[in-house]
């Protein structure tokens, strides 16, 4: 870095920004077969038969606001930012498809969130109470929660830390906590086995859901926390300074391929086409992949597209 100075980009200078060119490709049309994704939320109607399917459509409606979210700060240049968001799609990817996989067990499930919902709002109460201050909009509860106060701390700890979905290592939430990165590698074992969410997570050219996680996910992490990875300019030691790179390119990706999934699940769920969903997502496909230059995976996403368009 040339000088001991840092000058924020002009938010009216975002036009320049989304014209930049890599390969060709401006940002703002990669941006574009981004949000072209966006209509099988947006213009989503949900409906369902029973609460379990609440829990997974909220899941789904949640992940299409936060794709949402992300391709704004995108074009606003806030590629951290929306590398945070990320990491909030990520979770919400692995525990939709959780529900979806442990769907046999649907009643202890919504039952479990419902005690769930039950332990934040006895925390909420509790804050106030001690605080002052409101934890957020209050959560309509049953008048005799104050009851199971005892039962519900124990279940979620005292602070409702505890995520509702966990199986624990006993079963049925008993136990310490699955990690997280186990379940990863369940839902993995599943698509290599064929069981489900094949060949999107396993059984393709390549088993993805593993590193997505050890990779990815990690690097999303640091977005989130405190680290060199988050900051726009940053210390490199012996008086250095650099400014950090721009990490549109991944977090558009890697976004995209997660949204992507939790629209796949909704189709999984209802047992619908999901080849409108495939041609849109190869077009978004072929435009990373002009984006990053890569010729031999252009021509071959190209002839899967013209394949699928012979056969629709």
């Amino acid at each position: 870095m040339a000088s001991n100075r840092f000058i924020e980009r002009d938010p009216g200078d975002e036009a320049s920004y989304l014209a930049e060119k890599q390969n060709g490709v401006t940002r703002e049309s990669l941006i574009e077969a981004m949000e072209d994704l966006l209509p099988f939320t947006r213009e989503a109607a949900y409906q369902w038969s029973d609460e379990f399917e609440v829990l997974v459509y909220a899941t789904v409606a949640r992940s299409g606001r936060t794709f949402d979210g992300i391709c704004r700060l995108l074009r606003g240049g806030l590629a951290v930012q929306a590398g945070m968001l990320t990491r909030s799609l990520f979770e919400d990817m692995v525990v939709g498809h959780w529900l979806l996989y442990n769907q046999k067990d649907r009643a202890w499930l919504v039952k479990r969130f419902l005690r769930h919902r039950e332990a934040i709002a006895l925390h909420q109460r509790r804050l106030q109470k001690q605080t002052g201050f409101a934890m957020g909009p209050p959560i309509s509860v049953p008048e005799d929660l104050n009851k199971r106060a005892s039962d519900l701390a124990a279940e979620f700890g005292g602070e409702a830390h505890r995520d509702w979905w966990n199986p624990g290592r006993e079963g049925k939430g008993k136990g310490g906590d699955v990690p997280f990165r186990k379940i990863v590698s369940l839902l993995e074992d599943v698509a290599a086995e064929q069981k489900m969410f094949h060949p999107r997570f396993a059984g393709g050219e390549q088993p993805l859901l593993r590193r997505m996680d050890l990779v990815t996910h990690k690097w999303l992490n640091q977005c989130v926390h405190h680290t060199t990875i988050g900051l726009p300019f940053t210390p490199v030691g012996k008086g250095e300074v650099e400014i950090s790179p721009d990490p549109m390119l991944i977090v558009g990706w890697n976004s995209s391929w997660i949204y992507t999934q939790q629209i796949y699940l909704l189709l999984d769920l209802n047992n619908m086409d999901a080849r409108p969903l495939e041609r849109r997502w190869w077009q978004c496909m072929i435009k990373f992949a002009e984006t990053y230059g890569q010729s031999d995976w252009i021509e071959r996403l190209k002839a899967e597209l013209r394949q699928m368009e012979e056969r629709a």
